[in-house]
């Protein structure tokens, strides 16, 4: 279904509008989604439906990945700043099912200050605490192997591997815990770094990452505690992380699934359908058997890479591998050629002794 659907004079709280470094007026790369049913995270469940768009899901998820998201609490709505202008356009005129609920996008082509937003993020308490860490401790606050999920991977563009420039806010309870990390970054370090923090929320274990610039900002932000609207928090240095294995597991299952279905409906097909020329099945069933072992394998090995290895290396194995697929052809005629011409010059040097 398409529709068109356009926002103007826009009142935004002002946290969104530090966190995603917007200024008042006319925006050419804000978003708008509304849900019609607000159930779990707002963030991970519109992320995830921009990622499965059916007409360009590899276009759409490098978009989600170079996004940031940000919830005005006030009302309700993600807003998301792309990269690129064209995004907004194009998806403005879509409605995208998650579940039993839908999104709606909007094109956001300027906005206004909500009144009193200010003043209420403001207003949000923030006390420093007094760490409780031994002082021998080599690295404090630091987190290794850290189980975060595959949205959050996606979201903000990580690979598995050590992290010097993530950091983890744990402790928070709150509906948006987010936003109470945003303030108390911007206590910490002022209005101008802000802006350059990515969020994401993990539901999975209540913790809110934050991707930094620099490995010295994250030096300076982990390992300090502090109280925020009644709640303790604490920063942690991330040193590694892995992929929480039910979100593999999910994949792996929708592969199998995917890639079972697709040879059952071929073969009820052909089962159906008559050799041309004898009296045989169209499918060689012996050949089959051979080779799905090996079709399983691939898959297994496949989704395992494709949380591992970062997107711009993804790709440039595929290319090989076609490039090799095109050209193995060649080699093996001129493999045999060579063969050849060894065995006729054999041939000749038998002929000639």
């Amino acid at each position: 279904m398409t529709i068109s659907c356009i926002m103007e004079n826009r009142a935004v709280s002002t946290y969104v509008i530090e966190v995603l470094s917007l200024t008042i007026g006319e925006q050419s790369r804000l978003i708008a989604v509304r849900r019609s049913m607000p159930s779990g995270d707002a963030v991970s469940s519109v992320a995830r439906g921009l990622k499965h768009i059916e007409h360009n899901p590899v276009t759409m998820r490098t978009m989600v990945n170079e996004s940031k998201f940000c919830v005005d609490d006030h009302n309700g709505v993600l807003y998301i700043l792309a990269k690129w202008d064209r995004p907004p356009r194009v998806l403005s005129k879509c409605i995208i099912q998650v579940g039993d609920s839908a999104l709606h996008v909007y094109q956001v082509k300027s906005i206004v200050s909500r009144n009193d937003s200010c003043k209420a993020f403001m207003d949000i308490p923030v006390v420093s605490q007094q760490n409780s860490i031994a002082p021998e401790a080599a690295v404090p606050f630091a987190l290794e192997d850290e189980v975060v999920s595959l949205f959050v991977v996606d979201n903000l563009d990580l690979v598995v591997e050590e992290k010097s420039q993530l950091i983890a806010a744990k402790g928070l309870t709150s509906e948006n815990p987010a936003k109470l990390v945003a303030r108390v970054v911007k206590q910490n370090r002022g209005g101008n770094f802000l802006p350059t923090c990515k969020f994401a929320y993990d539901p999975t274990n209540s913790t809110v990452y934050v991707k930094v610039v620099k490995e010295s900002d994250a030096n300076l932000m982990a390992g300090r505690s502090f109280e925020v609207a009644g709640e303790t928090m604490s920063f942690y240095r991330i040193l590694s992380i892995r992929v929480d294995v039910n979100w593999q597991s999910e994949v792996f299952l929708y592969s199998v699934c995917l890639t079972c279905s697709l040879i059952w409906s071929v073969n009820l097909y052909f089962l159906q359908v008559s050799h041309p020329t004898k009296e045989a099945p169209v499918i060689d069933y012996n050949l089959t058997l051979l080779f799905q072992p090996m079709l399983m394998l691939g898959i297994t090995i496949g989704v395992e890479l494709s949380v591992i290895f970062p997107y711009w290396l993804i790709t440039v194995l595929i290319i090989i591998l076609f490039v090799g697929n095109h050209r193995l052809p060649l080699i093996h005629e001129l493999w045999l050629l060579n063969v050849l011409k060894l065995h006729n010059s054999l041939d000749l040097f038998n002929m000639t002794v």
